[in-house]
Parts: C-alpha cells; sequence; structure tokens
C-alpha cells in the first residue's frame, strides 16, 4: 500500500491519459457520424419520409452536441486536491469543498463520493477513469472517514443490541458471522447459476 502524497504544493487529476486519448480521437469521428446521419438518409437509394428526416437530425444534433461537451470536459475537467480545499473543475463551473467542510467519502465499483458536512455544499464524483485514482483514495483514507464503514459498524454495533439475536453480545456476534457467511454462500451461489445461465443455457 502507498503512502498518502504529501501535499506541497497542489495536485491535480485528470482523466487517465488512455481514456483522454480515446475520447479525443473517437469524439470527433462520431460528431461528424451524427452530423452526417441526415444527409446520408436524404441521398440513400431509397427515400426517406421528412419526418424521420428531422427525427434523425434533432437526434443527431443532440448526440453531437453531448459529445461536444464531452470533448470540453475532458480537456478541462480536472481534480485538484490542496490541504485546505479540494476541488472539481468542469467544462463550465467549478465545485469546491473546503477541508473542514468534507464529512468522509463513500467509494462504489465506479466512483468515489466526497460528502459534504451539510446537504446544501456541493458533492464532489470522482470516477475511476481518473488518473492516479488510488493515490486519490489514499488521500482520503489518511484523512477522512469511510462512511460506508462508519455505517457498517454503526449497524453492527445496533444488531449486537438486539437480544433476539441471542442471549449475550457473544452469541450475538456469532449470529451475525453465521448470517455473514451464509449471505456470501449465496452470493456465490448465485454468481455461479447466473454464469450457468449465460455460457450453458441449456441443460445437460
Amino acid at each position: 500500500m502507498l503512502a498518502a502524497p504529501l501535499q506541497t504544493a497542489p495536485q491535480e487529476y485528470r482523466t487517465a491519459k488512455a481514456y483522454r486519448i480515446l475520447i479525443y480521437v473517437g469524439a470527433p469521428l462520431l460528431i461528424l457520424l451524427f452530423l452526417a446521419l441526415p444527409f446520408m438518409l436524404m441521398n440513400g437509394e431509397n427515400p426517406v419520409p421528412g419526418y424521420f428526416l428531422a427525427g434523425f437530425a434533432i437526434l443527431g444534433l443532440g448526440m453531437a452536441a453531448f459529445l461536444v461537451y464531452g470533448l470540453f470536459e475532458t480537456a478541462k475537467g480536472r481534480l485538484v486536491v490542496q490541504e485546505q480545499s479540494v476541488s472539481q473543475v468542469g467544462a463550465f463551473k467549478t465545485k469546491t469543498l473546503a477541508a473542514h467542510e468534507i464529512k468522509g467519502f463513500r467509494a462504489d465499483d465506479k466512483y468515489t463520493h466526497i460528502v459534504p458536512m451539510s446537504p446544501h455544499l456541493p458533492k464532489l464524483k470522482i470516477g475511476h477513469t481518473t488518473e492516479r485514482y488510488e493515490e486519490i483514495q489514499q488521500w482520503l483514507v489518511a484523512r477522512y472517514p469511510d462512511l460506508n464503514r462508519v455505517d457498517l459498524e454503526r449497524a453492527t454495533a445496533g444488531l449486537l443490541e438486539d437480544h433476539d439475536l441471542g442471549r449475550n453480545a457473544e452469541e450475538r456476534a456469532e449470529t451475525l458471522a453465521k448470517a455473514a457467511m451464509v449471505a456470501r454462500t449465496l452470493n456465490i451461489a448465485g454468481g455461479v447459476v447466473c454464469a450457468w445461465l449465460v455460457f450453458i443455457p441449456r441443460p445437460l
């Protein structure tokens, strides 16, 4: 495990280079395709009704606009981490949380969410495609609580006080451990069944 980076100067994190190259190359091609689609249909051998052409034109313009926004967001977007604040710079706006305004963070399989103390403050969402993503997570772990773990510990503590699960704390802890083992077994079994249905849909 890497040590949390020393914040002697502001650290900037952009979309990972491989993703930036993919977007810079692919987005312009898709923009041209969406803009040209109505003309391709109009000049085809089989005539296309006007309302279809209008629909495709609106769809093409919408998708092209979305991709242009994505290009600007990729070019300008970055996370700026300092000791006193964290800022997320976007194509059209910047969201900033001061260090004392950060309650903690939550991580899932796609994003790390920086949660503010107040719901009126902005929430910051960091995608897993951000460069040096693990470094950002380590910086957060070193300074703020993992709110998913806090919630789990709080729920576990509440269950350990539930007398329906056992006569004392030891019995209740044993019951919870058995329940967790059963849940893991069911999850594994569910994954195996799903894989079986996908790759071997017919019974042997």
